[in-house]
């Protein structure tokens, strides 16, 4: 008989906290989730992350408990930045940010950051976002594509995103 282990959240962000290397002032945001192209790093301070996080942390909560681990141990992980790193940048975990993906456009636009832009090989303060034509898949659901551009119209990031119209 093959016995079921109880998952145990704290111990898996615990476990997760212990195998990333440590936050540092500024962390960068880099999208690599399966269905979008990403050819930038945003970067923002840590702590302004980390406010807008737990303001907007109920619109993206998930009910699955790995999840709702992760999203714990994210906040933990940019509440303790180093300052022994202050002349680096620290990477956005992957398991971090598949589930908050969604909302990369809105902490864009309300989180001050610098994206850099590997066509002008320059950074930028500011990201351009738009939304391109959309298609209806049927049964009052669209599917769209959101573009982030550089100031010069250099093509940032992709990303398809579903919405319904009631």
């Amino acid at each position: 008989m093959f016995w079921k282990t109880q998952f145990d959240p704290e111990r898996y962000a615990k476990e997760l906290l212990a195998s990333l290397p440590p936050c540092t002032p500024h962390v960068a945001v880099i999208d690599n989730t399966l269905d979008s192209t990403f050819d930038t790093a945003y970067v923002v301070p840590a702590e302004q992350m980390l406010a807008w996080f737990k303001t907007h942390l109920t619109r993206a909560a998930s009910s699955v408990p790995k999840d709702r681990a992760a999203s714990a141990a994210f906040l933990r992980w940019l509440g303790s930045p180093s300052n022994d790193y202050s002349g680096h940048v620290a990477c956005v975990e992957p398991e971090f940010f598949r589930q908050y993906s969604d909302y990369a456009s809105d902490l864009v636009k309300e989180v001050k950051g610098v994206c850099f832009c590997p066509t002008c090989d320059l950074a930028y303060p500011e990201v351009t976002t738009s939304f391109g034509p959309t298609v209806d898949e049927g049964g009052g659901w669209k599917l769209g594509l959101e573009l982030w551009l550089c100031p010069r119209g250099h093509e940032l990031r992709r990303a398809p995103y579903r919405f319904h119209i009631l």
